[in-house]
């Protein structure tokens, strides 16, 4: 049914009434298929829904780590922070995608960004306990003194 309306010039970016997108509920849904022709047919895929998340985001939180991925492979922006500052490379660390925080850091994700707490990666790491993700963070350089 998508790809049918997109070929027919359905706009991927069409908003709903909680100014939603298409490629943020794919994601949310755990829609590979959809998301990655929603990309191909133009959608925004750095779009926020205001006070939500991203798309990449959004994949990350619904635990869809193969749309997390094609969306960093497609473009997208690995330092778009959500309303809160969390930026993706801190919900990839939350949620123990390594090899995809790892290819974001390669595209250039900000080690050092905060979140509105001051907190960093790093930061949130220490506070949860997290050893896994202490480690990975040093071992890419993050400064353990910001």
């Amino acid at each position: 049914m998508v790809k049918f309306l997109l070929e027919n010039g359905a706009d991927p970016n069409k908003k709903d009434h909680d100014k939603c997108v298409p490629l943020v509920e794919a994601a949310k849904n755990g829609n590979y298929e959809i998301a990655e022709l929603l990309v191909d047919k133009g959608a925004n895929i750095n779009y926020y829904v205001p006070n939500k998340k991203t798309a990449l985001n959004m994949a990350f939180w619904q635990k869809n780590k193969e749309i997390a991925r094609m969306f960093v492979n497609r473009g997208a922006d690995v330092n778009l922070a959500i309303s809160n500052g969390e930026t993706p490379l801190m919900t990839a660390i939350a949620r123990k995608y390594f090899d995809i925080a790892e290819e974001m850091i390669k595209k250039g994700a900000n080690l050092e960004a905060k979140d509105k707490d001051g907190d960093n990666a790093l930061a949130f790491c220490t506070i949860n306990n997290d050893e896994e993700g202490l480690t990975f963070l040093i071992k890419h350089g993050a400064n353990v003194n910001a």
